[in-house]
């Protein structure tokens, strides 16, 4: 029989099973393993039999000396085929429990043989003995010139000796545990986890582990079913993959075991084809490659279930029973790590809402503070500096206003570095690539929305905005542009960005959109405001002028009226070069031209005893019809419309 690798995984799963169920008092397990025509020798003048049934009762019958009360240490295990039959020989010390204290019995040696029956693997012979502790070196037996006492003291040598190599070894495992609290309490941010698996790696391989490849650390997040792999090898250094459990058979196979119980173990040997086809899920899952994993032809990973996750190693090699047990204390030690990563994830968290409340505040407090409607713009640039100080990289900001009786938004957005750019722009609702689809989503009153364009989208909607004179640059090669929206009650707020927003980024917009609901109300108020004092100062200087005509006693006195009308308009802000009173007289052939300016003089000058310097001319001069200008303006004078606009070149 040729030994495989599956074959000696097979045989040693059984062979582990079965002392483990000895060791543990589990008879069931224990029974279930011995063929019936049994034979087995113990290492007592009383453990003999020739069949399964004796064996059974008399370890069953016993199994209260044993139970958790005897452990084997240094074990080393051969397999080796047999004909159809396999034997597994062991050499270990068996220590035993007394009064709370581990103490040293003897160095046992046992052979095993199996064989297959009906599909499984049972013990058909069994021999363990201990060592005769009276025979020297090169005899079968002690000799009577041996004194008892000189036998007893050699032997209390040797077990003393096993005791302080144990002890020792028990000392270095420890100090190697107390390293790794160390790093777990200098943690300073959850990546620091890196450094806890770089110093198991290191300890492990002092304590005996020569064939180890990585140390990793998986923390698992069933709400986005995947879990972080902190990852550290002496080749590759320190790597974090996020790693999601449907991704791969084995990666499920891993989570349900680990999943199984809060104290779970799992283990995977990868083989064969299996092997390669796991090295290249590694490569696409964005793994660093180990080029080691093409020179072998397994390889072992073992995992103990820990808070939220679990800690293990992969290995080029099977571990022993022992080293498993020296893993396993490492993985109760990372439940200080965790609470240790979990505080710090905590703080974190708290850090940054306390930041983003704080951003949120600016951008309230800027909006409470708007004295004009226009300096919206310059909330909107606020908005790009508080993102920029939360670590968000935004190429622009955008606030859209909804304008429904013209079907539009209208736009007022930030440059480069959050620069306001001191214009607002409407752009239509119906335009495809991007506005249709915000518009539609906020009809929906949906919460948020990301636009990706590319290709063709992307040429017609940078066309579009070019149309409407909107700030682009032709000379940026770009080929991918993502819109990434936030609605509130009369709009959204847009990041644009050249690469897809993590959702948590998303969110965060989300809750500036809400402080905009503010900001549009406040918007509205001005916007209010300051219409109603602008139909105010209308109104004044209506009156005025209506005053001043009526205050008229014959028409050389319209040149005060005409004087009063172009204050009041240069008063309502409007930057009128000068204002004129045309009054044609057809039956006569002739028209005045009566026109008023400001004096041409420097800003502290403008204002003369109170009231502005103005300057006026009447020009009577004939009425010619096929001028184009008077001909115009006699044809509109004769219409219905109250108010025309002329463009006069230059």
């Amino acid at each position: 029989m040729k030994l495989t690798k599956k074959l000696e995984a097979e045989i040693l799963k059984a062979y582990h099973s079965y002392w483990d169920s000895y060791l543990k008092g589990d008879m069931k397990t224990f029974a279930s393993l011995l063929d019936e025509d049994c034979h087995i020798i113990g290492s007592t003048a009383f453990d003999v039999f020739d069949n399964k049934k004796p064996a059974v009762e008399f370890y069953t019958a016993t199994a209260e000396q044993i139970s958790d009360k005897g452990e084997f240490r240094n074990r080393k295990i051969k397999v080796l085929p047999y004909d159809e039959n396999v034997m597994v020989q062991e050499l270990h010390d068996f220590y035993f429990l007394q009064e709370d204290e581990w103490s040293f019995y003897g160095h046992g040696r046992v052979s095993t043989l199996f064989s297959k029956k009906e599909g499984s693997w049972k013990i058909i012979h069994q021999h363990g003995s201990l060592p005769d502790s009276q025979a020297e070196k090169g005899e079968q037996m002690g000799m009577e010139k041996i004194s008892r006492e000189n036998r007893e003291l050699r032997e209390a040598v040797k077990r003393r000796t096993v005791e302080l190599e144990h002890k020792n070894y028990e000392l270095e495992i420890e100090s190697s545990l107390e390293r790794v609290r160390t790093v777990a309490m200098a943690m300073q941010n959850p990546n620091d986890l890196l450094r806890i698996c770089e110093t198991v790696f290191y300890e492990l391989e002092k304590l005996g582990f020569i064939k180890l490849r990585n140390a990793m650390i998986n923390i698992h997040d069933d709400a986005k079913g995947s879990f972080l792999n902190y990852d550290f090898s002496a080749y590759a250094g320190k790597t974090i993959t996020t790693i999601f459990y449907n991704s791969n058979p084995m990666v499920q196979n891993h989570v349900k075991q680990i999943k199984s119980s809060t104290n779970a173990f799992a283990e995977m040997v990868v083989t064969g084809k299996e092997l390669a086809d796991w090295r290249e899920f590694r490569k696409e899952n964005g793994e660093q490659d180990d080029p080691r994993l093409g020179n072998i032809t397994s390889l072992y990973y073992y995992f103990y279930s820990v808070v939220k996750g679990d800690l293990g190693i992969s290995n080029f090699e099977p571990v022993s029973e022992m080293q498993l047990a020296v893993l396993k204390r490492f993985s109760n030690v990372f439940d200080l790590a965790y609470k240790r990563y979990t505080d710090i994830t905590k703080a974190e968290a708290q850090a940054r809402e306390a930041r983003i409340e704080a951003a949120l505040e600016k951008v309230r407090s800027r909006t409470m503070a708007m004295q004009r409607s226009d300096e919206l713009i310059e909330t909107s640039s606020v908005l790009y500096h508080q993102l920029k100080e939360l670590n968000e990289k935004p190429e622009g900001i955008t606030i859209a206003v909804i304008n429904e009786e013209e079907n539009a938004f209208d736009l007022w957005i930030t440059g480069v570095e959050g620069l306001s750019i001191n214009q607002k722009f409407k752009v239509s609702t119906q335009e495809p690539v991007m506005y249709k689809i915000a518009y539609n989503s906020w009809k929906q009153q949906q919460k948020s929305l990301v636009v990706e364009m590319a290709g063709s989208d992307l040429t017609e909607f940078m066309a579009y905005l070019k149309q409407i004179n909107f700030p682009v640059n032709d000379n940026v090669d770009i080929h991918k542009k993502v819109n990434t929206c936030a609605f509130f009650s009369k709009g959204y707020i847009s990041i644009i960005t050249l690469d897809l927003l993590p959702q948590e980024t998303i969110r965060l917009l989300e809750r500036f959109a809400g402080v905009f609901d503010q900001t549009y109300t406040r918007f509205l108020d001005l916007q209010k405001a300051e219409e109603q004092a602008r139909e105010a100062k209308i109104e004044a200087a209506l009156e005025r002028t209506r005053t001043q005509s009526m205050l008229m006693q014959h028409s050389k006195e319209l040149d005060d009226t005409l004087r009063v009308f172009h204050e009041q308009v240069l008063l309502l802000g409007i930057k009128s070069a000068f204002s004129f009173l045309w009054l044609p007289d057809e039956s006569k052939d002739r028209h005045i031209f009566w026109a008023v300016w400001a004096e041409n003089l420097a800003a502290t000058q403008t204002v003369k005893n109170g009231s502005r310097v103005l300057k006026s001319k009447a020009i009577d001069y004939p009425l010619d019809r096929n001028e184009p200008a008077t001909a115009q303006c006699l044809i509109d004078w004769k219409g219905d419309e109250p108010v025309v606009s002329y463009h006069v070149p230059p």
